[in-house]
């Protein structure tokens, strides 16, 4: 019973120690302090200029909306994108980059509030243009939905119809963006 009193003694020494220690610290050590600063990035640097800086570190990477709309990144234009902050993350050996395309400002602080985009207009467009379109507009891949035109009720897989022709959408265009909200695309071979 003594044996176990003095294990459970110094069991609570060794915890107290151990929230002591943090509190000092600040409850976090000088590296994972580190993973928690946001930076500002200055300049006009192209988002593919970033990733390519965290590929040659040997970091992994996570792209996030510098704005408070909470847009999608589109990996697959990231030309199209200016880096506004970044924040490292030493455990996992990867860097959040957080963005805004190119034809914005970046915000003052992460997060900010910014003029809503509006939608973009995709009539007209092909399917695959269309697509593209929607993600550097902020819709992720899956807010994005092909109907046929000539039947509403049929969705249809996009690469199929790659080169049809969007007809009609929904939200329109210049609506108020919202992420999400689910774009809608009626598309035919040719629109009538």
């Amino acid at each position: 019973m003594t044996a176990v009193r003095g294990v459970f003694v110094l069991s609570i020494v060794a915890i107290s120690t151990t929230l002591l220690s943090a509190c000092v610290g600040g409850g976090k050590s000088d590296e994972s302090s580190r993973d928690q600063e946001v930076v500002r990035v200055t300049g006009r640097v192209k988002l593919v200029t970033a990733i390519e800086q965290a590929a040659d570190a040997g970091e992994g990477f996570a792209l996030r909306d510098a704005t408070s709309i909470g847009r999608y990144i589109y990996l697959g234009k990231p030309e199209g994108y200016l880096v506004c902050f970044k924040k490292e993350n030493l455990k996992m050996q990867a860097v959040e980059l957080y963005a805004v395309p190119e034809v914005e400002n970046c915000p003052t602080r992460l997060g900010a509030h910014m003029a809503t985009p509006e939608v973009p207009k995709l009539i007209g467009d092909e399917v695959q243009e269309s697509y593209v379109s929607a993600m550097m507009a902020g819709y992720a891949p899956k807010r994005l939905k092909v109907f046929n035109a000539d039947d509403p009720d049929t969705a249809m897989d996009p690469k199929s119809v790659a080169q049809w022709e969007v007809c009609e959408q929904s939200p329109r265009t210049g609506e108020a963006f919202d992420p999400a909200d689910e774009m809608r695309l009626q598309v035919a071979e040719r629109c009538p």
